[in-house]
């Protein structure tokens, strides 16, 4: 039986069995891990799934270009925004702090937007949307809000980097704009999320 933590998530192996779907039918997108720099940046003394969304993905966008790029992208950032969405469900419903419930309403709304965006991109691209979820770590009882602001600052740092990417090799000017928004946005609530997980006891 599910427990209330893990209700509405899919296991890992799922998640990894629609990547490899995705990659027979042309479209790649390799799993993803923490690299070493972001490792030392986050305040997480653990290794996750929302910590993992890193250098694989990374240097295999690195070695796209043009719609190749795109069509890469714009599939692992809508499963990297999938994730931050499942995260931010779980904060809502159990989180305590109201600040950070805001901000994981936050979250749901300006990255639900941008899946639809990058979806919509895919299917005039004739490119497969990616499906499934991710495994979450679990927060301890009474930790939801830390576990958030936790798994949320690697995981954010990974979006960016993954933008900083596009701004180089997309020749897309509207994937360049959503990079930059993307960059602008999860920089501004990296540093909220620092400043609050600062002052949580």
């Amino acid at each position: 039986m599910m427990t209330k933590r893990n209700r509405g998530y899919t296991i890992k192996r799922l998640w990894l069995a629609g990547l490899l779907l995705m990659a027979g039918a042309g479209a790649s997108m390799p799993g993803m891990k923490m690299d070493k720099a972001q490792a030392s940046q986050s305040p997480a003394s653990h290794s996750s799934p929302a910590s993992g969304m890193a250098s694989d993905t990374l240097g295999h966008l690195k070695a796209l270009k043009g719609r190749a790029f795109d069509v890469a992208f714009a599939q692992a950032m809508t499963q990297h925004h999938q994730m931050a969405l499942d995260m931010a469900a779980l904060e809502l419903a159990e989180g305590t702090r109201q600040t950070v419930k805001a901000a994981a309403k936050a979250v749901i709304a300006g990255q639900t937007k941008e899946i639809g965006q990058m979806k919509a991109w895919l299917s005039t691209w004739k490119a497969a949307a990616p499906s499934g979820k991710m495994a979450l770590t679990q927060p301890k009882a009474g930790q939801v809000d830390r576990w958030f602001l936790t798994e949320m600052l690697p995981h954010h740092r990974g979006a960016v980097e993954m933008s900083r990417v596009a701004l180089k090799n997309s020749q897309s000017a509207e994937v360049k704009t959503l990079a930059r928004q993307i960059i602008a946005a999860q920089n501004k609530e990296i540093s909220q999320y620092q400043t609050w997980l600062g002052a949580l006891k």
